[in-house]
């Protein structure tokens, strides 16, 4: 991105869009990407009206943000800059590569609820960089290209997979989240198994962890707290049922564990928006 302290010429290019309303109506919209070949450059203190993302390719450095710190940038690192936050970022003397992207939209505030653009950790590290790598390049080539709807929505889609893949930024072997995060497999493994009502507590004694330890861990893998986990698991396997059956209706409640054939038609239909009989006639092939 443009970079306005120190020395050094860099191998630099930058495209720039302005989305149609129907674009930004999705969500989110790529407003520009970019690439910098031999960055030497230090970004001067400021504040973005939009999202940014940065990719270091090689090289490394630091980032600063406003409230959070200074923190290391290292070869295969992520990082996002939220709008209206203060930062600034460079390399090391020696320079680095990067890619670059600028987006906007309202979905960006649900990423952050589930822990995504830097919502955790100021600094990613995907666990797929070529996959990261090859999505950066993918959102360039788009903004490249002459101009059209299907290159602004390939471009979006190419943003939601690219936010996908770096993820929340929770590294793998040397995550000290890991704990927690075996935790919350552990527990969805108990939440799976269950056939009838289930009561957090007993599973977080079970796991010999506190019950907002629980939550918090099932929360982190799945994006929701684990009696909203569960409901949502059931219903799915509610649905095959349905389609792949010809049981009837209570007595597929009763095989995802609800015993009350009219609590399990209410239930379903708040979550699908149908009752389970009109699911069936409508999803049936």
């Amino acid at each position: 991105m443009a970079a306005s302290e120190g020395e050094g010429r860099a191998d630099s290019v930058a495209r720039y869009r302005t989305p149609p309303d129907g674009v930004r109506a999705l969500g989110i919209a790529v407003t520009g990407a970019g690439r910098i070949l031999g960055q030497r450059r230090l970004q001067a203190e400021r504040t973005l009206n939009c999202y940014a993302g940065v990719l270091v390719l090689r090289g490394s450095g630091f980032l600063e943000l406003q409230g959070r710190g200074r923190h290391d940038v290292r070869p295969g690192s992520f990082f996002w800059l939220p709008p209206g936050v203060r930062h600034r970022y460079g390399p090391s003397p020696d320079g680095w590569d990067e890619y670059w992207v600028l987006f906007e939209g309202s979905a960006a505030a649900g990423y952050r609820d589930l822990g995504h653009l830097g919502a955790e950790h100021p600094v990613a590290v995907p666990a797929d960089p070529d996959e990261t790598r090859a999505l950066c390049v993918r959102v360039l080539d788009l903004l490249t290209e002459a101009e059209s709807l299907d290159s602004h929505m390939a471009a979006t889609s190419s943003l939601h997979a690219l936010i996908t893949a770096v993820g929340s930024g929770r590294g793998r072997s040397a995550d000290p989240g890991r704990a927690r995060r075996d935790i919350g497999r552990r527990a969805l493994q108990l939440l799976d198994a269950a056939d009838g009502p289930v009561r957090i507590g007993a599973i977080a004694q079970e796991l010999a962890v506190s019950r907002d330890t629980l939550i918090t861990a099932v929360r982190r893998i799945t994006g929701s707290p684990p009696t909203v986990y569960l409901t949502r698991r059931r219903i799915d396997r509610a649905k095959a049922l349905l389609t792949d059956t010809d049981r009837p209706v209570a007595l597929v409640g009763r095989d995802v564990g609800y015993l009350d054939p009219a609590y399990f038609t209410r239930l379903f239909t708040r979550h699908v928006g149908v009752a389970p009989s009109v699911f069936r006639r409508q999803q049936r092939r």
